[in-house]
């Protein structure tokens, strides 16, 4: 019989901890009697050094990062987009719908109000957006020169506008696109 891993171990122990400590206080507390609907389950054989498993804590940290206005609505700047991509960092590149059901659960619990909702548009966004630029900069050829640079910026600032509408999508990239055009003219007075 093969002896699981550290990792394995440690995953099914996370998930012993969290069922404990999370879930079952709810599911005793829940005159119904009838068990909660959104359990995510990672089942061992699932885990692999190829496919960690899904990093909630760290998910939380960098959400927790995103300021709010004054109606409770996430700022959108450069500091809300380093939060978010943070929060990716911490999901497989394949997120599957329940690992984001999770996510979306996490953010109701910790932004209550208007925020959770505004945040999970946000997030569900740029989820698709990181997914899409994936898919898009796995089919480009690395840029051999500057014009070849311009242009998969190009690309890019259409395809955050696309998941994003104009607006939005200045306000989260807008300073990281401002800093790449100076680096471009830069680079073209060399």
């Amino acid at each position: 019989m093969r002896t699981p891993s550290a990792a394995v171990v440690a995953a099914i122990c996370l998930g012993c901890l969290l069922a404990t400590t999370i879930v079952m206080p709810q599911f005793a507390n829940d005159p119904s009697g009838q068990p909660p609907t959104n359990i995510l389950v990672v089942a061992p054989e699932n885990i692999s050094p190829a496919r960690p498993p899904p990093t909630f804590g760290r998910v939380e940290t960098a959400l927790a990062r995103i300021k709010f206005d004054a109606r409770g609505n996430p700022r959108l700047n450069a500091e809300t987009e380093s939060a978010l991509a943070d929060a990716m960092a911490a999901q497989p590149e394949a997120t599957s719908p329940e690992v984001l059901e999770r996510i979306q659960f996490l953010v109701q619990k910790s932004f209550p109000g208007t925020a959770d909702a505004e945040l999970v548009l946000l997030f569900r966004d740029y989820h698709r957006y990181r997914q899409s630029e994936l898919g898009e900069r796995s089919t480009m050829a690395s840029p051999r020169d500057l014009d070849a640079e311009v242009d998969r910026l190009a690309k890019t600032v259409a395809l955050r506008k696309r998941y994003f509408g104009a607006a939005r999508a200045d306000k989260l990239f807008g300073r990281q696109q401002a800093l790449a055009g100076h680096l471009f003219e830069l680079r073209r007075l060399e």
